[in-house]
């Protein structure tokens, strides 16, 4: 009796095949399709939060309290599709000062603890300063009224991504802050010369 043993090569077996190989992928990839398909119907629902109403409204209200004429307006709200995050702004122009009592106003709005606040100037041409607060929030999506596509998502989520499903959200609130050209209030002005001098190595691919 022959003591020969057959061997399988596991790189040209049938399931380690090319083909295989790309039908596996092509799956994966599908799956992949699939699982951002209806995290981005979910997304939507993240701008009925309870926390972004509440903001919108204040937001609005303190707009409204602006005394100039011509720079008062409605924020817009959007919400985003490849994250869990709402994001509002407006953009205030003309305004006298950026230390403007209703200026002022718009941003104590958002002055409560749960908020981090930056800022960004710009002296480009007119005095203009970017305001933006940030928070986090709960995202309870079984609390929220789904609609019936995002109630599938939900489920499909659920079922095969439960990971994919958020539980936070992100919410960004922008105040776009520009001082009128003729403004004594505020102004740029030049207080230094920077200079500003750069090196970098340059590199090449050497192969032995």
């Amino acid at each position: 009796m022959s003591n020969t043993m057959t061997t399988i090569d596991i790189n040209t077996s049938p399931a380690h095949s090319p083909a295989a190989a790309l039908k596996q992928q092509l799956a994966r990839a599908k799956q992949q399709a699939l699982i951002a398909q209806h995290k981005r119907v979910l997304l939507g629902a993240f701008g009925r939060l309870p926390q972004v109403r509440k903001a919108f409204i204040a937001f609005t209200r303190a707009l409204r309290s602006l005394p100039h004429a011509g720079i008062a307006a409605t924020p817009w709200l959007s919400v985003g599709e490849y994250g869990a995050e709402v994001t509002m702004g407006v953009t205030l122009r003309d305004l006298p000062s950026l230390k403007d009592e209703g200026l002022m106003n718009v941003l104590a709005a958002f002055a409560g603890d749960e908020w981090r606040a930056t800022s960004t100037d710009y002296t480009h041409d007119v005095p203009n300063r970017d305001y933006r607060f940030r928070c986090e929030t709960d995202a309870p999506l079984e609390r929220l009224r789904l609609t019936a596509a995002e109630k599938r998502s939900l489920a499909y989520l659920n079922e095969h991504a439960s990971y994919e499903v958020p539980r936070t959200a992100m919410l960004t609130v922008s105040v776009y802050a520009y001082v009128k050209g003729d403004s004594d209030a505020c102004r740029i002005e030049v207080t230094g010369i920077e200079e500003i001098v750069t090196k970098r190595e340059v590199k090449k691919i050497v192969c032995a």
